[in-house]
């Protein structure tokens, strides 16, 4: 965190803020800004500040904001350009003078009732951060399967409600469960200011995937965590997202770059590690590179080649990390497709001549029975007779006949 960071923060000490900051950063979000904004004000909660960091919008974004903040004098508007999701964020923390951090996206929803209980739970039991089960939902087919998967695979936990945890206990509680994973949107959590304060911990400017490192960041040095085992927000599916849309290098890139900000954390000297936790760790971050592959194989060639726009140094780190594994996936799935093939095959022919020798074998069987050789035996004087007439009937024997007659 640099000075104006730091300064910032010291200025807020002294007042008396009030107990929830929630921020919410804005990007074009008309068509369900307005539904996000009654599911937060409808809280039972009132004790909060409503920090709206309007991230350079182009729509209407800014008047729907105008308006409801005329209304409720808890909304403040932050205004500022176009820097993406992490600056927006990292300006609403900037300005906080809660207790607590709640991070919202403008087009999601909150349960009813749902700030009031986190901020229970967090009180209770005196935790620096609490992560709670979310829900996704979508308009379209196709996000609805994409949400179907999230709700099965990703979104539910359950862990003990009353027990506190060290992050890295959490951590690894939640990433060797199979029936659980761990969840990084920083929309499943809330976390006090003094220990954003303490570790100075920001969001990544520029970066695609920023609560990967975000959460990963929070969860290697908070020492009171908690769990919700309940649905408390509702997170929505958009298809045409940078996350969920059309894959492009992007993806794979900022995957990428997550990969190297945790092994920063990794190599920081101030960096301690439970006993155990090192594996974990190191298949954390191999996941991050899988998934980054994944990404990068989906690309178009198009997309693919935008990677030689890096510099130098930057191209060869990320070849070495992403591009040369990719390579290597993909010839092996190439043989796997072929092997698979060519067994499919075998096995055809395999069916095929088993098939043919049942043939034959029925075959043999019939010609060996008694009714067969009957059936043949009544029918060998018209087989006869057939064939004389078809011979008498043929264009060669009509012809010689006709030569015997002439000589």
């Amino acid at each position: 965190m640099d000075d104006k960071v730091k300064n910032t923060y010291a200025g807020d000490e002294s007042e008396q803020g009030p107990l929830l900051s929630v921020i919410i950063a804005v990007y074009n979000a008309e068509p369900y800004l307005a539904e996000a904004m009654d599911s937060l004000l409808m809280q039972d909660f009132r004790d909060m500040e409503i920090l709206c960091v309007n991230d350079g919008s182009t729509d209407k974004s800014g008047k729907i904001l105008a308006d409801y903040a005329a209304r409720d004098p808890r909304i403040r508007i932050l205004d500022q350009e176009n820097r993406g999701a992490s600056a927006a964020r990292n300006t609403g923390t900037h300005a906080a003078k809660g207790k607590y951090l709640y991070y919202m996206d403008s087009d999601d929803l909150l349960e009813p009732g749902a700030l009031g209980l986190v901020i229970t739970q967090m009180e209770r039991n005196d935790l620096e951060y609490l992560c709670f089960n979310s829900v996704a939902f979508a308009e379209t087919p196709e996000g609805q399967i994409i949400a179907g998967q999230m709700n099965r695979n990703y979104l539910e936990r359950e862990l003990e409600e009353n027990r506190i945890y060290t992050g890295q206990a959490l951590f690894r509680e939640l990433k060797t469960n199979p029936k659980m994973d761990l969840i990084v949107p920083a929309w499943g959590c809330i976390i006090t200011r003094d220990f954003i304060l303490k570790h100075q911990i920001l969001f990544v400017p520029g970066m695609i995937h920023e609560d990967e490192v975000w959460t990963f960041s929070v969860l290697m040095k908070v020492q009171r965590a908690g769990c919700l085992n309940r649905c408390l927000y509702y997170y929505r599916i958009h298809t045409d997202s940078q996350i969920n849309g059309p894959v492009t290098l992007a993806n794979a890139y900022n995957l990428y770059r997550c990969i190297l900000e945790i092994q920063k954390i990794f190599a920081a000297p101030d960096f301690l590690c439970e006993p155990g936790l090192e594996r974990i760790l190191i298949r954390h971050t191999r996941g991050l590179q899988n998934r980054a592959i994944q990404k990068y194989l989906a690309c178009s060639q198009a997309e693919k080649e935008k990677r030689y726009q890096l510099s130098l140094e930057e191209q060869s780190r990320f070849e070495t990390l992403v591009v040369k594994p990719a390579a290597m996936k993909a010839d092996l799935q190439r043989a796997k497709r072929q092997a698979l093939a060519e067994k499919e095959k075998a096995a055809q022919y395999m069916q095929q001549n088993k098939q043919y020798k049942q043939y034959k074998q029925k075959n043999k069987l019939l010609k060996a029975s008694r009714d067969y050789r009957l059936g043949r035996a009544l029918l060998w004087l018209p087989r006869k007779i057939k064939r004389f007439l078809k011979a008498a009937a043929s264009p060669g024997a009509a012809g010689s006949g006709g030569k015997g007659q002439a000589a």
